[in-house]
């Protein structure tokens, strides 16, 4: 992780193909079931992340369909890991003194929803025009 981070990466496609070696290389060796936890949000990040580099190459091709539907996928996984991390959250706080406090989600989640943010505003600037026939 530190030398993806350490390194000036050319392109996305070649960070997309950096985070599926990652992914393919440490989801398998997350087997211990005090692990669960760790593996299920490592696969909520880095299937989030994969959709949002898929969603950036498709609109770099102009593909319409494909990245509105790595976009709805993103969206998805986004979702399901929001709701898990609130779900924990508000379980260990409930059990504080302070539980009436708001949760606070992952940082990376937060980033992850903005770059989303990011994504669906370029994708409705570039098919502006497909979007406003079909309405």
């Amino acid at each position: 992780m530190h030398s993806i981070g350490s390194t000036r990466v050319g392109t996305c496609e070649e960070l997309h193909n950096q985070i599926l070696t990652i992914t393919k290389t440490y989801q398998d060796h997350l087997r211990h079931p005090y692990l669960n936890h760790l593996k299920t949000t490592f696969c909520h990040e880095c299937e989030s992340l994969t959709q949002l580099l898929n969603a950036q190459l498709d609109l770099q091709r102009w593909a319409f369909l494909p990245s509105l539907l790595h976009l709805y996928e993103a969206h998805v996984k986004l979702s399901a890991w929001g709701a898990m991390s609130q779900i924990k959250e508000s379980r260990r706080l409930s059990f504080s003194p302070g539980f009436l406090k708001n949760v606070q989600l992952p940082f990376l989640y937060q980033w992850l929803v903005r770059f989303k943010g990011y994504l669906v505003s370029k994708f409705s600037l570039y098919f502006h025009e497909i979007g406003r026939a079909h309405v």
